[in-house]
């Protein structure tokens, strides 16, 4: 997408106000693969949404960047530059970011097969983005905030669209530890969280396995299902957060109803765009782990699922994700396998380890990962406290209760 803004025409200073104005949305994941890039796609080409090409860690970037804090960023005293450059440090964005500017270096994400055949990639033009954001910056701070809010801006102006017809910024931290960063800049935040049945965690992990299995080890297996049990708990933690969550089964069923639902929250017009998955305004079907996309929404997802990791779970783990995320499954109105007769066993079944860490220890022997070997009864210990700490959430119904759209 070119920048076809004339940029004479451009108030700056009206945008900047217009933009420092808007409220802030962030998207974060609260399950396993739960769709939130692809949610993320249908917000893309709405013309009230200030957005950008997919997940942003930009409080990682801004911390270590080159412009701000020099070459000492690992030192013991870390001190920002006296002279601070806005145009390179808006270069070095970019360039760090490159794949969000030419898609087609986005091959995991598929953005360099865009479009209806699969033929187009984004090409955003990184001279103008530059431009755009020095300009808004204009004698401001170049602060933590003051940087993102002029990135999201320029990136916007760069594709050419109409920034002052924004009503609402939407960033994708993407993980949920990222939002301690937007909490301090930001004095109140919405946040969506994308949420997926907990016991989809085993037929994802196995779409692991089978896409790269080098990836699998003793800490991957406890941070994925640390976000399953987790879920949206440390959200609810946060002060100054109005709290939402989408269920990707139900977002693929009643689409209309979760938009409606959307737009009514936020404020903003029910558009078209919000039943496309596009980045950049090219369609999209996915990324490299997606399989047999052929439509925007799909209404037997959950079907689909359920079969799949049905034939991957076991009797043991299946009574144990269920159990432990029994008031979760019950307030979305999941399906239930087992009863109380079964869950009463859980307290001992957890000290079996599970069918991932028999696999990523099996794996480990085979492939000489002894770092691995020796990691693995530290992550089952963690493992354990970290379900142990579930159960009692769960008894004691300490789960705290969240709007659905």
């Amino acid at each position: 997408m070119q920048d076809s803004t004339n940029k004479s025409d451009i108030d700056y200073n009206y945008l900047w106000n217009h933009i420092n104005n808007l409220p802030l949305v962030t998207l974060v994941v609260a399950a396993s693969r739960p769709g939130s890039d692809f949610l993320h796609s249908l917000f893309d080409s709405h013309p009230e949404i200030l957005t950008f090409d997919g997940p942003l860690p930009f409080d990682t970037f801004y911390d270590k960047a080159f412009t701000i804090w020099g070459t000492k960023i690992n030192m013991k005293i870390k001190q920002r530059l006296n002279t601070i450059s806005p145009s390179d440090f808006f270069y070095e964005f970019a360039w760090t970011h490159v794949h969000k500017f030419y898609s087609n270096y986005d091959n995991y994400e598929k953005k360099d097969k865009l479009g209806e055949k699969g033929d187009l990639f984004n090409k955003i033009d990184i001279n103008s983005f530059v431009n755009h954001a020095i300009k808004l910056l204009r004698s401001n701070e170049l602060n933590r905030r003051n940087a993102l809010l002029a990135i999201y801006g320029a990136f916007a102006l760069a594709r050419g669209e109409d920034v002052g017809l924004k009503k609402v910024l939407l960033h994708n931290v993407h993980h949920i530890k990222r939002i301690d960063y937007l909490i301090q800049d930001f004095k109140e935040i919405k946040i969506i969280c994308a949420v997926r049945d907990p016991r989809s965690y085993f037929s994802n992990i196995q779409s692991l396995w089978d896409y790269t299995p080098s990836i699998m080890s003793p800490a991957a297996n406890y941070d994925i299902l640390k976000r399953v049990l987790d879920e949206c708990t440390p959200v609810t933690e946060k002060k100054n957060c109005d709290i939402r969550v989408i269920l990707h089964e139900r977002l693929h069923k009643e689409p209309k109803t979760v938009m409606k639902n959307v737009c009514n929250w936020l404020s903003i017009l029910e558009d078209p765009s919000l039943y496309e998955s596009t980045w950049g305004g090219l369609s999209w079907r996915g990324d490299d782990m997606s399989t047999g996309i052929s439509s925007v929404f799909n209404p037997n997802i959950y079907e689909i699922s359920k079969e799949r990791w049905n034939k991957i779970i076991n009797f043991i783990d299946g009574i144990i994700i269920e159990s432990l995320m029994y008031n979760k499954i019950k307030q979305y109105g999941y399906f239930q396998s087992y009863s109380i007769v079964h869950y009463i066993f859980v307290p001992l079944l957890i000290i079996l380890p599970n069918i991932n860490e028999l696999r990523i220890l099996f794996y480990s022997f085979r492939e000489n990962r002894y770092k691995d070997i020796i990691k693995w009864p530290y992550f089952l210990i963690k493992r354990y406290m970290l379900m142990y700490k579930r159960l009692i959430r769960c008894i004691f119904g300490m789960d705290s209760v969240i709007s659905v759209l």
